[in-house]
């Protein structure tokens, strides 16, 4: 189960990483047609990497957890909720934005 999640996880970050790549160019174009465009784009740049961010922060905290630097479990549990809301919101604020960005192009 474990090698199965494993090969899963390198697969779809291989075609998160070609997608990403097939956007660049299309972000271009996009971002230089007017400048309702590029502000969408740029604020979803920004909530990707806020996104990233809390997921690094998320791993952190776990690796803290485990090896036992944080005082307590429920100071773990708060942060941690606290983080996974914060990424859900991000979440919903990038869905926002990409259906605004549908709405406008199609």
């Amino acid at each position: 189960a474990k090698k199965t999640f494993k090969n899963l996880l390198a697969k779809n970050t291989t075609k998160i990483d070609q997608i990403k790549d097939e956007i660049t160019p299309f972000k271009k174009v996009l971002m230089e047609t007017n400048e309702t465009f590029n502000n969408i784009v740029k604020k979803l740049d920004v909530l990707d990497a806020e996104r990233f961010s809390v997921n690094d922060s998320l791993t952190l905290l776990e690796t803290r957890y485990k090896r036992g630097r944080l005082p307590s479990k429920a100071a773990y549990q708060k942060l941690s909720d606290d983080f996974f809301n914060r990424r859900k919101k991000l979440d919903r604020t990038i869905d926002k934005y990409i259906q605004q960005l549908r709405s406008y192009l199609l």
